[in-house]
């Protein structure tokens, strides 16, 4: 919940989340396509802001004119199923 809070300057992705997750977070987004169609297809930005907004979209969530930012819970969500996902991938390749 602490990323969404992040203090300036504003940190880069790199540096809050792992190889793996960032990895798992780019196979998901890319596969079922959960990107706007105006962003499928272009690289990710590296902000931390915009990485976190990707996860979230992997639960369903999308900003609206009533609820434009994240949500605790939405996040709570998004960073539990992606640590489900890393955990899979990473023990499929036998870490």
């Amino acid at each position: 919940m602490w990323l969404v809070r992040v203090l300036e300057p504003e940190p880069l992705a790199e540096d809050l989340l792992t190889e793996d997750e960032r990895e798992m977070i780019g196979a998901f987004v890319e596969r079922r396509q959960v990107r706007p169609p105006a962003e499928r297809g272009k690289p990710f930005a590296t902000d931390i802001r915009s990485r976190v907004a990707l996860p979230a979209r992997m639960v369903g969530w999308g900003p609206s004119k009533r609820q434009p930012y994240l949500g605790n819970e939405v996040l709570w969500r998004a960073f539990m199923r992606l640590q489900t996902m890393v955990l899979g991938m990473q023990t499929l390749r036998g870490h």
